[in-house]
């Protein structure tokens, strides 16, 4: 959520001329890209909750691997029922956790009777954890951008990595849709002119080190 800089996406949304909700946060959800990129921030600074974590992987915004074999363990719905099924709510080790639920499930007596059943049933258990382990290295790989996020102080720095993580992990981040404007651009831009912004505040933080450090050398 934008929340905290309120009256600065007031500013900027007029700017673009999109009309901005008194939460800063509802206009953004019209838009899925954007809403896409707000997901991603939340999962990152929450530490991965279950609820986001799987809004995120379901977002048509999200960027899917290019490798086929990776795409073809790209299962969302049955991320979701495995990862409520099995009581996974937050923390990376949590979800690193899933693969060897699925691994240690065992068949019902039914399917053990049967040695055709069986085998289908260790297949389709080998096919699902390899799934799981596939969402086990997004949310790694998001941990990875969380720690290096977790390294940065200036605003600057924050501005550069936002607008970068969104060109990696937000399909088309920063592209107009083929609807222009309407199609939720306008709504990026607005985004992106906040991280303008956020690099803005080094000067004032600049400024007012010289001004003290000054005050301080005077006394």
């Amino acid at each position: 959520t934008l929340d905290p800089y309120a009256s600065l996406a007031e500013t900027v949304f007029a700017r673009h001329r999109l009309p901005v909700d008194s939460s800063a946060r509802l206009p953004l959800l019209r838009h899925h890209r954007v809403h896409g990129f707000l997901l991603l921030l939340e999962a990152l600074h929450r530490g991965f909750p279950r609820q986001v974590v799987i809004e995120l992987i379901r977002s048509s915004a999200l960027r899917r691997p290019e490798e086929e074999d990776r795409r073809s363990l790209w299962r969302p719905h049955l991320w979701e029922r495995w990862s409520r099924v099995h009581g996974i709510t937050l923390g990376v080790e949590s979800w690193a956790d899933l693969p060897r639920l699925i691994r240690e499930q065992t068949p019902p007596e039914w399917i053990r009777e049967s040695p055709m059943e069986h085998e289908r049933f260790e297949e389709r258990q080998g096919k699902d954890a390899a799934s799981a382990e596939e969402l086990v290295r997004i949310i790694r790989e998001l941990d990875d951008e969380r720690k290096k996020w977790d390294e940065l102080r200036r605003g600057s720095e924050h501005a550069t990595f936002l607008r970068e993580l969104g060109h990696r992990w937000i399909h088309r981040w920063g592209e107009a849709g083929s609807g222009g404007p309407d199609a939720g651009h306008g709504a990026q831009k607005a985004v992106l002119s906040l991280l303008d912004d956020l690099g803005e505040l080094d000067r004032i933080g600049d400024a007012l080190d010289r001004s003290f450090g000054g005050a301080g050398e005077s006394g």
